[in-house]
C-alpha cells in the first residue's frame, strides 16, 4: 500500500527506496525519536540526525561558541559550519568585514570495528580552520589561537556527556598540533594575514553488540 501511494506522487528508484527506509528506521531509534524523515532530498532530517559524530561535531562548535572572547573576536556570519540546512556555507568571495574566520572540518576517520572482545572504537580527525585576515601576530593569531586553547580546556565536562544508545561513549578529546602559516588560497581568497591550523582528534567506543542491528525483511 505504501508503496503504491508513493508511485502515485513520482517514481522512485530502488536505491532511493532503501535510503529512504533506512533514513526511517535510524529515526525511530533513540535520540532520533520523533525526528521522522520528511520528503525525499529533505535537508530538515539530516539537519537534525544525530549520529555519534554529527553530536561530536557540535559539541566542539559548542565550546568554541561558549567563549565570550572567542564570540567577540569572530562575528556569528564569520563561523563556518558544515552542518545543518545551508549545502555549500563557505563564502566563495569576502571582504575584510569577514575575518577573521573559522570552520571546523572532518580530516579523517581510523576505524576499529571489534577492536577488542566486546567493543568498537572510532578515533576522528577534526581540524579547527582560522584565517585572521590580520598579519599582526599579538592582536591577531595569537589572540585567537590562546582563546581557542582555553576553550577546549572543558572538553571532558563536554563531550564525555555524550550519550549513543543511552551511554556515554567519548573517551579522549585533545588538540594535537597546530601549523601557522601565511599561505592558504583556500582559506584567505585574497585577504592577506596569518592562518592557524588546530588538528584534534576525539576518540570514541562502542559496544560492538550495540552496533548489530536486527532488520526484518
Amino acid at each position: 500500500m505504501i508503496m503504491q501511494f508513493w508511485k502515485t506522487i513520482v517514481e522512485y528508484d530502488k536505491h532511493q527506496i532503501v535510503q529512504y527506509g533506512s533514513r526511517l528506521y535510524q529515526s525511530l531509534l533513540d535520540v532520533n525519536k520523533a525526528k521522522i524523515p520528511g520528503a525525499l532530498g529533505s535537508e530538515t532530517y539530516w539537519a537534525s540526525y544525530a549520529d555519534p559524530i554529527s553530536q561530536v561535531y557540535d559539541a566542539l562548535w559548542s565550546m568554541v561558541e561558549a567563549s565570550p572572547a572567542l564570540a567577540d573576536m569572530i562575528k556569528t556570519g564569520n563561523r563556518i559550519k558544515y552542518s545543518g540546512e545551508n549545502r555549500d556555507p563557505q563564502k566563495p568571495e569576502i571582504s575584510d568585514a569577514d575575518m577573521p574566520e573559522l570552520q571546523i572540518i572532518s580530516v579523517g576517520t581510523s576505524p576499529g570495528l571489534s577492536r577488542t572482545s566486546s567493543g568498537s572504537s572510532i578515533l576522528k580527525r577534526f581540524r579547527v580552520q582560522v584565517s585572521t585576515g590580520d598579519q599582526r601576530l599579538d592582536s591577531g593569531l595569537y589572540a585567537i589561537e590562546w582563546e581557542l586553547y582555553r576553550a577546549f580546556v572543558d572538553w571532558a565536562t563536554t563531550l564525555k556527556s555524550l550519550t549513543w544508545n543511552s551511554k556515554a561513549y567519548v573517551i579522549k578529546a585533545l588538540p594535537v598540533s597546530v601549523q601557522d602559516g601565511k599561505s592558504n588560497n583556500e582559506l584567505q581568497r585574497g585577504i592577506r594575514g596569518w592562518i592557524s591550523l588546530w588538528e584534534c582528534e576525539v576518540e570514541m567506543w562502542f559496544s560492538t553488540a550495540d552496533m548489530s542491528l536486527a532488520i526484518e525483511d
